[in-house]
């Protein structure tokens, strides 16, 4: 298994998280170690991710040049003298914390979405990106019907990439809708239809969309 969260998976949850948000001007930029935050000006902070052995990812937040000096101390705890930095367990805090901190120091902020609550009597599951990268795409669990969260969320983003348009609502439901569509796509590709969005239609999907973008378009 790996020590620690790839740059690709990392990107991709980063920035759901920042378009969950609605707070516009941030962008990501992939890195060898993590990632960047930044805006059009400055690089804001970057964020590398370490095993903790849940088998989650604990994320660690570093403000860089273009953070303002004047909010390190209120923003992160200091790791040493004139040194800052932010620890988060789980993708869970990470998420709060990102959501937090770019709606503060961007003028562009805007009230954040709700996300579909464990306590809701339809959701069975609540289930976060850590879990699917470390259940669902290792092959140890798979969605189905009464889930919810940012893992059904992915799924069904990348669903609409693999059709080229929004199929489906990315509503973070694991419903009937979803289940349909997920039927259609296991069709297509030619895999067991069994509406249960595992890792066999995970990579499916995954070697599908690649072929699309490396496809030449055309003359």
């Amino acid at each position: 298994d790996k020590k620690v969260l790839s740059s690709d998976r990392l990107e991709y949850a980063t920035k759901r998280t920042i378009e969950d948000s609605d707070v516009g001007g941030w962008k990501v930029e992939k890195t060898g170690n993590g990632v960047i935050i930044k805006d059009n000006s400055r690089d804001f902070f970057s964020v590398e991710t370490v095993a903790n052995g849940n088998p989650n990812w604990s994320y660690v937040v570093i403000p860089l040049s273009g953070f303002p000096d004047e909010y390190k101390e209120e923003d992160f705890e200091e790791a040493g003298e004139g040194v800052y930095a932010k620890s988060l367990k789980n993708y869970k805090e990470y998420a709060t914390f990102l959501e937090g901190i770019l709606h503060k120091h961007s003028p562009m902020a805007s009230p954040s979405k709700p996300s579909p609550s464990v306590s809701s009597p339809w959701c069975k599951r609540n289930l976060d990106i850590d879990w699917f990268f470390s259940e669902l795409v290792k092959g140890k669990d798979y969605l189905k019907k009464g889930d919810c969260g940012e893992g059904v969320e992915v799924a069904q983003d990348q669903i609409n990439d693999y059709e080229g348009s929004e199929v489906i609502n990315p509503d973070g439901k694991y419903g009937n809708d979803t289940i349909d569509e997920v039927e259609v796509v296991q069709d297509e590709l030619h895999i067991t239809v069994d509406g249960k969005y595992g890792k066999a239609t995970h990579d499916a999907l995954i070697r599908a969309i690649d072929m699309k973008r490396i496809k030449p378009k055309p003359v």
